[in-house]
Parts: C-alpha cells; structure tokens; sequence
C-alpha cells in the first residue's frame, strides 16, 4: 500500500508543478495617501506577485502628479518598498510609497 502512494504522489508533483497558479497583479489594489508635512503627502500603494518571488517588479515605479489632470508637470520617483508573503496561493505583497513633495495648498 505504502508503495503503491508513493509511485501516485511522484506522477502527481510533477503537474502540479507545472501549473501556472501566479497571482500578479502589477495594477494597485490599494492606493493610500497620507498627510506628510504642510507642503508634503505621501502616497502608498499595493501590489501582488507569483508566491515566493522576492524580485522587486516594480524598480522604476513613478508617481506623476500636478494641479489639473491635463498637465501632470511634477514626478516622484518611488523611495520605499518593502514585501511580506500574504499567503502561500496569493503570493508576495509589495508595498511602495512617495513623498510628494513642495505642494501648495489650493
């Protein structure tokens, strides 16, 4: 009995290694902004990656901003990440976030 287990657990591994169950999901689930100094706020954002990839996919993330959504003239390029496993099925969550910084108010 115990070999007969054995021999069906090794045809099985192999499939279900090979099934793609990545989770990514590079388009923000969450976005947050927060209050940073009088003339700063400071945007946070989620994303989720395949489970147990460590490799940040968002390297060059850019946070472009301005007074009216047809002119968006001031970036801020992303300063902090940071990851934790969620959960083994969906995978790693990153988590980034920007200082906007020299704002006025309106």
């Amino acid at each position: 009995m115990v070999k007969c287990i054995f021999l069906l657990l090794l045809g099985v591994i192999p499939s279900i290694t090979s099934i793609n169950t990545c989770c990514q999901i590079l388009k923000p689930d969450q976005i947050r902004l927060a209050v940073a100094t009088d003339s700063s706020v400071n945007v946070g954002w989620h994303i989720r990656t395949c489970p147990l990839d460590i490799t940040n996919p968002l390297t060059n993330s850019i946070v472009i901003f301005g007074t009216c959504p047809t002119t968006l003239t001031s970036t801020s390029v992303y300063i902090k990440s940071s990851f934790y496993e969620s959960n083994f099925v969906l995978g790693m969550s990153w988590f980034y976030s920007v200082e906007l910084q020299n704002l006025e108010p309106s």
